[in-house]
Protein backbone atom coordinates (compact mmCIF):
# COMPACT_ATOMS: atom_id res chain seq x y z
CA UNK A 1 0.00 0.00 0.00
CA UNK A 2 2.12 3.27 0.91
CA UNK A 3 5.07 3.72 0.18
CA UNK A 4 6.81 6.31 1.95
CA UNK A 5 9.50 8.91 0.17
CA UNK A 6 12.48 6.98 -0.13
CA UNK A 7 15.44 8.32 1.69
CA UNK A 8 18.55 10.37 -0.08
CA UNK A 9 15.60 11.29 -3.12
CA UNK A 10 16.62 14.31 -4.77
CA UNK A 11 13.98 17.41 -3.30
CA UNK A 12 11.86 17.62 -6.08
CA UNK A 13 12.51 14.72 -8.62
CA UNK A 14 10.58 11.42 -8.31
CA UNK A 15 11.41 8.28 -6.75
CA UNK A 16 10.84 6.20 -9.26
CA UNK A 17 10.79 6.82 -13.31
CA UNK A 18 7.10 6.02 -14.51
CA UNK A 19 6.97 6.09 -18.42
CA UNK A 20 4.63 8.90 -19.93
CA UNK A 21 2.38 6.70 -21.82
CA UNK A 22 2.94 3.05 -20.53
CA UNK A 23 2.61 -0.20 -23.07
CA UNK A 24 -0.13 -1.38 -21.51
CA UNK A 25 -2.38 1.41 -23.11
CA UNK A 26 -1.41 1.56 -26.65
CA UNK A 27 -2.55 4.83 -28.58
CA UNK A 28 -5.96 4.22 -30.46
CA UNK A 29 -3.81 4.19 -33.72
CA UNK A 30 -1.25 1.90 -32.56
CA UNK A 31 -4.48 -0.74 -31.01
CA UNK A 32 -6.08 -0.31 -34.56
CA UNK A 33 -3.08 -1.81 -36.22
CA UNK A 34 -2.38 -4.25 -33.76
CA UNK A 35 -5.80 -5.59 -33.78
CA UNK A 36 -5.66 -5.27 -37.46
CA UNK A 37 -2.26 -7.29 -37.51
CA UNK A 38 -3.37 -10.16 -34.97
CA UNK A 39 -6.63 -10.72 -37.49
CA UNK A 40 -4.76 -11.24 -40.45
CA UNK A 41 -2.21 -13.59 -39.04
CA UNK A 42 -3.10 -15.93 -36.52
CA UNK A 43 -0.44 -15.96 -33.62
CA UNK A 44 2.41 -17.89 -33.82
CA UNK A 45 3.28 -20.85 -31.20
CA UNK A 46 4.23 -19.03 -28.13
CA UNK A 47 7.80 -18.17 -27.83
CA UNK A 48 9.63 -17.33 -24.72
CA UNK A 49 10.35 -13.08 -24.67
CA UNK A 50 14.22 -12.41 -24.10
CA UNK A 51 14.43 -11.01 -20.57
CA UNK A 52 14.35 -7.31 -20.36
CA UNK A 53 17.71 -5.56 -19.65
CA UNK A 54 16.82 -4.36 -16.17
CA UNK A 55 18.76 -1.28 -13.80
CA UNK A 56 18.47 -0.82 -10.30
CA UNK A 57 16.91 2.05 -9.17
CA UNK A 58 17.84 3.93 -5.63
CA UNK A 59 16.79 1.22 -2.16
CA UNK A 60 13.21 0.74 -2.74
CA UNK A 61 11.05 -2.07 -1.40
CA UNK A 62 11.90 -5.50 -3.30
CA UNK A 63 8.55 -5.38 -5.36
CA UNK A 64 9.56 -2.23 -6.85
CA UNK A 65 13.62 -2.98 -7.25
CA UNK A 66 13.73 -3.12 -10.70
CA UNK A 67 12.31 -0.76 -14.04
CA UNK A 68 11.90 -2.05 -17.46
CA UNK A 69 14.66 0.18 -19.55
CA UNK A 70 14.53 -1.35 -22.38
CA UNK A 71 11.63 -0.64 -25.78
CA UNK A 72 8.93 -2.72 -25.85
CA UNK A 73 8.88 -5.87 -28.64
CA UNK A 74 7.81 -5.17 -31.88
CA UNK A 75 3.70 -4.38 -31.96
CA UNK A 76 3.38 -7.68 -34.06
CA UNK A 77 4.94 -10.20 -31.39
CA UNK A 78 2.37 -9.09 -29.33
CA UNK A 79 -1.60 -10.52 -28.37
CA UNK A 80 -4.19 -8.75 -29.85
CA UNK A 81 -4.71 -7.18 -26.87
CA UNK A 82 -1.07 -6.11 -25.18
CA UNK A 83 -1.17 -4.75 -22.22
CA UNK A 84 1.33 -5.64 -19.40
CA UNK A 85 3.73 -7.89 -17.93
CA UNK A 86 6.18 -8.47 -14.64
CA UNK A 87 9.13 -8.59 -15.29
CA UNK A 88 12.13 -9.76 -12.85
CA UNK A 89 15.78 -10.07 -12.54
CA UNK A 90 15.85 -13.80 -13.46
CA UNK A 91 12.11 -13.94 -15.45
CA UNK A 92 10.59 -13.51 -18.23
CA UNK A 93 7.42 -11.55 -18.86
CA UNK A 94 3.90 -13.37 -18.12
CA UNK A 95 0.83 -11.94 -17.94
CA UNK A 96 -1.19 -10.79 -15.10
CA UNK A 97 -3.64 -8.30 -13.44
CA UNK A 98 -7.71 -8.23 -13.07
CA UNK A 99 -8.37 -7.29 -16.87
CA UNK A 100 -5.55 -10.23 -17.84
CA UNK A 101 -3.08 -7.26 -18.61
CA UNK A 102 0.39 -7.36 -19.58
CA UNK A 103 3.34 -5.19 -19.79
CA UNK A 104 5.87 -3.51 -17.05
CA UNK A 105 5.07 -3.57 -13.19
CA UNK A 106 3.16 -1.33 -12.33
CA UNK A 107 4.37 1.12 -9.27
CA UNK A 108 2.94 1.36 -6.13
CA UNK A 109 0.64 4.78 -5.32
CA UNK A 110 2.86 6.79 -3.08
CA UNK A 111 2.88 10.01 -2.12
CA UNK A 112 6.16 12.57 -1.71
CA UNK A 113 6.41 16.11 -0.53
CA UNK A 114 8.92 18.24 -2.20
CA UNK A 115 8.10 21.76 -0.76
CA UNK A 116 5.98 23.01 2.19
CA UNK A 117 4.98 26.94 2.76
CA UNK A 118 6.28 27.86 6.18
CA UNK A 119 3.54 30.52 6.21
CA UNK A 120 0.69 28.33 5.17
CA UNK A 121 -0.17 24.36 4.60
CA UNK A 122 0.44 24.50 1.27
CA UNK A 123 2.71 22.01 -0.39
CA UNK A 124 4.13 20.84 -3.61
CA UNK A 125 4.29 16.57 -4.25
CA UNK A 126 4.39 14.48 -6.42
CA UNK A 127 1.67 11.49 -6.25
CA UNK A 128 2.67 8.34 -8.17
CA UNK A 129 0.33 6.17 -9.54
CA UNK A 130 0.79 3.20 -12.10
CA UNK A 131 -0.23 5.52 -14.73
CA UNK A 132 2.23 8.03 -14.25
CA UNK A 133 3.78 10.94 -11.46
CA UNK A 134 1.10 13.93 -10.45
CA UNK A 135 2.75 17.07 -9.66
CA UNK A 136 0.88 18.31 -6.91
CA UNK A 137 -1.45 20.69 -6.31
CA UNK A 138 -3.32 19.38 -8.85
CA UNK A 139 -6.85 20.02 -10.67
CA UNK A 140 -8.42 17.17 -11.87
CA UNK A 141 -10.69 17.92 -14.79
CA UNK A 142 -13.93 16.16 -14.41
CA UNK A 143 -15.04 13.40 -17.29
CA UNK A 144 -18.48 12.02 -15.87
CA UNK A 145 -19.36 9.31 -18.69
CA UNK A 146 -15.54 8.65 -19.46
CA UNK A 147 -15.34 11.96 -21.31
CA UNK A 148 -14.94 15.65 -20.82
CA UNK A 149 -17.61 17.00 -22.88
CA UNK A 150 -16.21 19.18 -25.84
CA UNK A 151 -12.65 17.49 -25.32
CA UNK A 152 -10.96 14.24 -27.14
CA UNK A 153 -8.38 12.81 -25.05
CA UNK A 154 -5.57 13.62 -27.38
CA UNK A 155 -6.52 16.83 -26.42
CA UNK A 156 -6.46 16.46 -22.75
CA UNK A 157 -3.05 14.31 -22.57
CA UNK A 158 -0.93 16.07 -25.72
CA UNK A 159 -2.36 19.44 -25.96
CA UNK A 160 -3.58 20.37 -22.32
CA UNK A 161 -0.97 18.07 -20.68
CA UNK A 162 -3.75 16.74 -18.01
CA UNK A 163 -2.12 13.88 -15.66
CA UNK A 164 -5.51 13.09 -13.94
CA UNK A 165 -8.92 12.93 -14.61
CA UNK A 166 -11.78 11.99 -12.69
CA UNK A 167 -14.79 9.44 -13.90
CA UNK A 168 -18.15 8.81 -12.36
CA UNK A 169 -18.95 5.61 -10.91
CA UNK A 170 -22.25 6.17 -10.63
CA UNK A 171 -23.15 6.60 -14.25
CA UNK A 172 -20.96 4.55 -15.64
CA UNK A 173 -22.44 1.72 -13.70
CA UNK A 174 -25.34 2.66 -14.92
CA UNK A 175 -24.16 2.71 -18.65
CA UNK A 176 -22.27 1.14 -19.96
CA UNK A 177 -21.99 -0.88 -16.86
CA UNK A 178 -19.05 -1.98 -15.04
CA UNK A 179 -18.96 -5.81 -16.35
CA UNK A 180 -18.42 -4.71 -19.98
CA UNK A 181 -15.40 -2.07 -19.00
CA UNK A 182 -13.73 -5.01 -17.32
CA UNK A 183 -14.12 -7.06 -19.97
CA UNK A 184 -12.50 -3.83 -22.28
CA UNK A 185 -9.83 -3.96 -20.28
CA UNK A 186 -10.82 -1.38 -17.77
CA UNK A 187 -11.52 2.05 -17.89
CA UNK A 188 -8.15 3.15 -19.40
CA UNK A 189 -8.27 1.08 -22.16
CA UNK A 190 -11.80 1.54 -22.62
CA UNK A 191 -12.11 5.49 -23.39
CA UNK A 192 -8.02 5.25 -25.12
CA UNK A 193 -6.84 7.11 -21.85
CA UNK A 194 -2.96 6.67 -21.13
CA UNK A 195 -2.87 8.91 -17.63
CA UNK A 196 -4.38 8.50 -14.27
CA UNK A 197 -8.10 8.35 -13.41
CA UNK A 198 -10.01 8.97 -10.22
CA UNK A 199 -13.27 7.86 -9.56
CA UNK A 200 -15.59 8.98 -7.21
CA UNK A 201 -18.03 6.23 -5.17
CA UNK A 202 -21.28 7.45 -6.81
CA UNK A 203 -22.42 8.78 -3.37
CA UNK A 204 -22.98 12.22 -4.22
CA UNK A 205 -25.38 11.32 -7.37
CA UNK A 206 -26.96 8.79 -5.29
CA UNK A 207 -27.82 11.20 -2.49
CA UNK A 208 -28.96 13.57 -4.79
CA UNK A 209 -31.57 11.47 -6.04
CA UNK A 210 -34.01 12.26 -3.14
CA UNK A 211 -37.08 10.41 -3.26
CA UNK A 212 -36.21 7.55 -5.80
CA UNK A 213 -33.29 6.14 -2.68
CA UNK A 214 -32.91 4.66 0.46
CA UNK A 215 -30.94 4.35 3.07
CA UNK A 216 -29.84 1.47 5.75
CA UNK A 217 -26.70 0.37 7.35
CA UNK A 218 -26.22 -2.37 4.81
CA UNK A 219 -25.97 0.75 1.94
CA UNK A 220 -28.06 2.93 -0.55
CA UNK A 221 -31.20 1.37 -2.89
CA UNK A 222 -31.78 3.31 -5.73
CA UNK A 223 -34.19 3.75 -8.64
CA UNK A 224 -32.37 4.49 -11.70
CA UNK A 225 -32.50 8.59 -13.29
CA UNK A 226 -32.74 6.81 -16.86
CA UNK A 227 -35.18 4.04 -16.65
CA UNK A 228 -36.03 3.63 -13.28
CA UNK A 229 -34.53 0.27 -12.52
CA UNK A 230 -33.56 -0.53 -8.57
CA UNK A 231 -29.94 -0.52 -7.92
CA UNK A 232 -28.28 -1.36 -4.52
CA UNK A 233 -24.58 0.15 -3.58
CA UNK A 234 -22.95 -1.05 -0.35
CA UNK A 235 -19.51 -0.64 0.86
CA UNK A 236 -17.88 -3.78 -0.47
CA UNK A 237 -19.81 -3.41 -3.87
CA UNK A 238 -18.58 0.05 -4.72
CA UNK A 239 -14.98 -1.33 -4.23
CA UNK A 240 -15.84 -4.03 -6.96
CA UNK A 241 -17.29 -1.96 -9.17
CA UNK A 242 -14.18 0.41 -9.46
CA UNK A 243 -11.89 -2.54 -9.35
CA UNK A 244 -13.67 -3.38 -12.66
CA UNK A 245 -13.06 0.08 -13.72
CA UNK A 246 -9.75 -0.23 -13.03
CA UNK A 247 -9.26 2.96 -11.88
CA UNK A 248 -5.52 4.04 -9.90
CA UNK A 249 -7.42 6.28 -7.22
CA UNK A 250 -10.93 4.90 -5.52
CA UNK A 251 -13.39 6.59 -3.19
CA UNK A 252 -15.35 4.51 -0.53
CA UNK A 253 -19.74 5.02 -0.18
CA UNK A 254 -20.28 7.84 1.56
CA UNK A 255 -23.38 9.63 3.18
CA UNK A 256 -23.28 12.97 1.42
CA UNK A 257 -26.09 14.99 3.36
CA UNK A 258 -27.88 18.30 1.83
CA UNK A 259 -27.20 21.80 3.70
CA UNK A 260 -28.36 22.56 6.08
CA UNK A 261 -29.00 19.68 8.31
CA UNK A 262 -29.20 19.29 12.06
CA UNK A 263 -26.15 18.80 13.84
CA UNK A 264 -28.17 14.80 15.32
CA UNK A 265 -28.51 13.74 11.69
CA UNK A 266 -25.32 15.01 10.65
CA UNK A 267 -23.69 12.97 13.58
CA UNK A 268 -25.58 9.74 12.18
CA UNK A 269 -24.62 10.09 8.67
CA UNK A 270 -20.95 10.82 9.96
CA UNK A 271 -20.91 7.43 12.04
CA UNK A 272 -22.68 5.40 9.40
CA UNK A 273 -19.84 7.05 6.81
CA UNK A 274 -17.53 5.85 8.76
CA UNK A 275 -18.70 2.65 9.30
CA UNK A 276 -19.08 1.85 5.64
CA UNK A 277 -15.51 3.65 5.25
CA UNK A 278 -14.44 0.22 7.59
CA UNK A 279 -16.03 -2.03 5.55
CA UNK A 280 -15.01 -0.85 2.54
CA UNK A 281 -11.29 -0.49 3.35
CA UNK A 282 -11.23 -4.42 4.44
CA UNK A 283 -12.87 -5.49 1.53
CA UNK A 284 -10.61 -3.08 -0.98
CA UNK A 285 -7.15 -4.48 1.00
CA UNK A 286 -8.32 -8.74 0.55
CA UNK A 287 -9.17 -7.94 -2.74
CA UNK A 288 -6.07 -6.50 -3.92
CA UNK A 289 -3.70 -8.73 -1.99
CA UNK A 290 -4.64 -11.18 -4.81
CA UNK A 291 -3.99 -8.74 -7.97
CA UNK A 292 -0.32 -7.33 -8.33
CA UNK A 293 -2.28 -4.59 -10.30
CA UNK A 294 -2.13 -1.30 -7.90
CA UNK A 295 -5.17 1.21 -6.54
CA UNK A 296 -5.55 3.20 -3.85
CA UNK A 297 -8.83 3.59 -1.84
CA UNK A 298 -9.17 6.84 -0.12
CA UNK A 299 -12.22 7.45 2.30
CA UNK A 300 -13.87 10.30 2.67
CA UNK A 301 -14.63 12.68 5.80
CA UNK A 302 -17.81 13.88 6.52
CA UNK A 303 -20.10 15.86 8.97
CA UNK A 304 -22.19 18.49 7.18
CA UNK A 305 -21.13 21.97 8.46
CA UNK A 306 -19.93 21.23 11.68
CA UNK A 307 -16.32 21.09 12.97
CA UNK A 308 -16.64 18.95 15.61
CA UNK A 309 -18.03 16.22 13.39
CA UNK A 310 -15.66 16.36 10.57
CA UNK A 311 -13.08 16.17 13.36
CA UNK A 312 -14.62 13.29 14.95
CA UNK A 313 -14.61 11.53 11.61
CA UNK A 314 -11.26 12.58 10.35
CA UNK A 315 -9.75 10.85 13.61
CA UNK A 316 -11.75 7.92 12.71
CA UNK A 317 -10.42 7.58 9.44
CA UNK A 318 -6.58 8.27 10.12
CA UNK A 319 -6.98 4.63 12.23
CA UNK A 320 -7.28 3.47 8.45
CA UNK A 321 -3.93 3.82 7.56
CA UNK A 322 -5.32 4.19 3.76
CA UNK A 323 -3.26 5.79 1.04
CA UNK A 324 -5.11 9.27 0.61
CA UNK A 325 -7.70 10.99 2.59
CA UNK A 326 -10.78 13.06 1.12
CA UNK A 327 -12.58 15.98 2.22
CA UNK A 328 -16.83 15.46 1.01
CA UNK A 329 -19.80 16.85 1.39
CA UNK A 330 -19.07 20.49 0.35
CA UNK A 331 -20.21 22.39 -2.99
CA UNK A 332 -24.00 21.51 -1.74
CA UNK A 333 -25.46 24.78 -1.17
CA UNK A 334 -23.60 25.91 1.52
CA UNK A 335 -21.87 29.38 2.41
CA UNK A 336 -18.47 28.94 0.08
CA UNK A 337 -16.53 30.76 3.36
CA UNK A 338 -18.14 27.68 5.52
CA UNK A 339 -16.56 25.32 2.92
CA UNK A 340 -12.94 26.42 3.89
CA UNK A 341 -13.67 26.50 7.67
CA UNK A 342 -14.80 22.80 7.64
CA UNK A 343 -11.63 22.03 5.22
CA UNK A 344 -9.54 23.95 8.12
CA UNK A 345 -10.85 22.38 10.92
CA UNK A 346 -10.17 18.59 9.40
CA UNK A 347 -6.86 18.92 7.74
CA UNK A 348 -4.52 19.03 10.55
CA UNK A 349 -6.23 15.58 11.82
CA UNK A 350 -5.45 14.38 8.46
CA UNK A 351 -1.69 12.64 8.18
CA UNK A 352 0.39 14.90 6.66
CA UNK A 353 2.12 12.33 4.16
CA UNK A 354 -1.11 11.48 2.54
CA UNK A 355 -2.90 13.10 -0.05
CA UNK A 356 -5.57 15.45 0.67
CA UNK A 357 -8.61 15.89 -1.88
CA UNK A 358 -11.22 18.31 -1.41
CA UNK A 359 -13.99 17.25 -3.56
CA UNK A 360 -16.07 19.17 -6.15
CA UNK A 361 -14.49 22.27 -5.60
CA UNK A 362 -14.26 25.33 -6.26
CA UNK A 363 -14.13 28.55 -8.55
CA UNK A 364 -10.64 29.76 -9.73
CA UNK A 365 -10.45 32.41 -6.93
CA UNK A 366 -11.05 29.57 -4.58
CA UNK A 367 -8.11 27.40 -5.66
CA UNK A 368 -5.43 28.87 -3.67
CA UNK A 369 -7.38 29.17 -0.77
CA UNK A 370 -7.80 24.71 -0.39
CA UNK A 371 -4.24 24.98 -1.02
CA UNK A 372 -3.70 27.19 1.61
CA UNK A 373 -5.55 24.75 3.64
CA UNK A 374 -3.31 21.70 2.96
CA UNK A 375 -5.38 20.64 -0.17
CA UNK A 376 -3.56 18.61 -2.43
CA UNK A 377 -6.37 17.50 -4.94
CA UNK A 378 -9.37 19.09 -6.44
CA UNK A 379 -12.32 18.87 -8.93
CA UNK A 380 -15.32 20.52 -10.64
CA UNK A 381 -16.90 20.50 -13.14
CA UNK A 382 -17.50 24.54 -13.43
CA UNK A 383 -14.93 24.50 -16.13
CA UNK A 384 -16.67 22.42 -18.70
CA UNK A 385 -19.99 23.34 -17.48
CA UNK A 386 -19.57 27.31 -17.59
CA UNK A 387 -18.13 27.00 -20.83
CA UNK A 388 -20.89 25.41 -22.72
CA UNK A 389 -22.85 28.68 -20.92
CA UNK A 390 -20.46 31.20 -21.79
CA UNK A 391 -18.78 31.90 -19.17
CA UNK A 392 -15.13 31.91 -19.71
CA UNK A 393 -12.36 32.24 -17.29
CA UNK A 394 -9.12 34.56 -17.78
CA UNK A 395 -6.01 35.89 -16.25
CA UNK A 396 -7.92 39.13 -16.01
CA UNK A 397 -11.25 38.12 -14.52
CA UNK A 398 -14.60 36.67 -16.05
CA UNK A 399 -15.84 36.88 -19.27
CA UNK A 400 -19.64 36.51 -19.92
CA UNK A 401 -19.03 35.87 -24.12
CA UNK A 402 -22.82 36.86 -25.19
CA UNK A 403 -22.55 40.29 -24.00
CA UNK A 404 -22.86 43.04 -26.76
CA UNK A 405 -19.46 44.53 -26.10
CA UNK A 406 -17.50 41.65 -27.52
CA UNK A 407 -19.41 41.85 -30.65
CA UNK A 408 -16.32 43.70 -32.42
CA UNK A 409 -13.78 42.69 -29.78
CA UNK A 410 -10.84 40.96 -32.18
CA UNK A 411 -8.31 40.57 -29.31
CA UNK A 412 -7.91 36.66 -27.51
CA UNK A 413 -9.91 36.00 -25.44
CA UNK A 414 -6.99 35.87 -22.88
CA UNK A 415 -3.68 37.44 -24.04
CA UNK A 416 -1.88 35.77 -21.42
CA UNK A 417 -3.37 32.09 -22.32
CA UNK A 418 -0.71 29.87 -24.23
CA UNK A 419 -4.49 27.34 -25.66
CA UNK A 420 -5.36 27.12 -28.74
CA UNK A 421 -8.51 28.74 -29.04
CA UNK A 422 -6.63 32.29 -27.25
CA UNK A 423 -4.03 31.66 -29.87
CA UNK A 424 -5.97 31.52 -32.86
CA UNK A 425 -9.91 33.15 -32.17
CA UNK A 426 -10.95 36.60 -31.44
CA UNK A 427 -13.53 36.69 -28.68
CA UNK A 428 -16.01 38.10 -31.64
CA UNK A 429 -16.07 35.20 -33.56
CA UNK A 430 -16.24 33.16 -30.09
CA UNK A 431 -19.29 35.26 -29.83
CA UNK A 432 -20.63 34.58 -32.58
CA UNK A 433 -20.22 31.03 -32.41
CA UNK A 434 -22.18 31.11 -28.89
CA UNK A 435 -25.27 33.27 -30.43
CA UNK A 436 -25.18 31.07 -33.30
CA UNK A 437 -25.35 27.46 -31.15
CA UNK A 438 -22.75 26.26 -32.94
CA UNK A 439 -20.84 22.69 -31.31
CA UNK A 440 -17.01 24.47 -31.93
CA UNK A 441 -18.14 27.31 -29.24
CA UNK A 442 -18.51 24.82 -26.47
CA UNK A 443 -15.48 22.87 -27.76
CA UNK A 444 -13.00 25.92 -28.07
CA UNK A 445 -14.30 27.56 -24.62
CA UNK A 446 -14.12 24.10 -22.76
CA UNK A 447 -10.29 23.78 -23.60
CA UNK A 448 -9.84 27.18 -22.66
CA UNK A 449 -11.22 27.00 -19.64
CA UNK A 450 -9.39 23.82 -18.97
CA UNK A 451 -6.10 25.47 -19.61
CA UNK A 452 -7.16 28.19 -17.28
CA UNK A 453 -7.43 25.85 -14.34
CA UNK A 454 -4.09 23.93 -15.15
CA UNK A 455 -2.46 27.14 -15.13
CA UNK A 456 -4.03 28.27 -12.14
CA UNK A 457 -2.13 25.27 -10.53
CA UNK A 458 0.89 25.16 -12.63
CA UNK A 459 1.71 29.08 -10.73
CA UNK A 460 0.80 27.79 -7.44
CA UNK A 461 3.44 24.58 -7.65
CA UNK A 462 5.66 27.19 -8.41
CA UNK A 463 5.08 29.68 -6.03
CA UNK A 464 5.00 27.03 -3.47
CA UNK A 465 9.02 25.89 -4.79
CA UNK A 466 10.19 29.28 -4.92
CA UNK A 467 9.17 30.66 -1.52
CA UNK A 468 6.53 33.08 -2.99
CA UNK A 469 3.29 31.12 -2.20
CA UNK A 470 1.92 33.79 0.38
CA UNK A 471 2.77 36.29 -1.78
CA UNK A 472 0.64 34.60 -4.84
CA UNK A 473 -2.21 34.08 -2.26
CA UNK A 474 -2.56 38.00 -1.18
CA UNK A 475 -2.77 39.02 -5.27
CA UNK A 476 -5.24 36.47 -5.24
CA UNK A 477 -7.51 37.70 -3.03
CA UNK A 478 -6.91 40.95 -4.51
CA UNK A 479 -7.81 40.45 -7.91
CA UNK A 480 -11.33 41.42 -8.81
CA UNK A 481 -13.01 38.46 -10.00
CA UNK A 482 -15.47 40.75 -12.31
CA UNK A 483 -12.53 42.15 -14.67
CA UNK A 484 -13.04 41.37 -17.98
Amino acid sequence: MHIPPQPGAQRGIPSLTVPAQSPAYPTPKTARAIRRFASQNPPPSPQPEAEQALIPTQEIPSTLRFCVTTPPAPAAAKPARPVATVATPTQPLVPFGYHGSVGPPLPQISFEIVAECPHTRARAGLLHTPHGVIETPVFMPVGTQATVKGLTQRDLAEDLGVAILLANTYHLYLRPGHELIRQMGGLHQFMSWPNAILTDSGGFQVFSLSGLRKIDEQGVVFNSHLNGDRHAFTPESIVDVQLAYGSDIQMVLDECPEYPVSHEYARQSMQRTVRWATQANRHFLSRIAQSPTRHALFPIVQGSMFPDLRRECATALADLDTDGYAIGGLSVGEPRPLSLEVVEATEDILPRSRPRYAMGVGMPAELPEYVARGVDMMDCVLPSRNARNGYLFTSEGRVIIKHARYKDDARPLDPNCPCYTCRTYSRAYLRHLFQAGEILFSVLATRHNVQRYLDIMREIRDAIRSGSFPEYLRCARAASPEAG
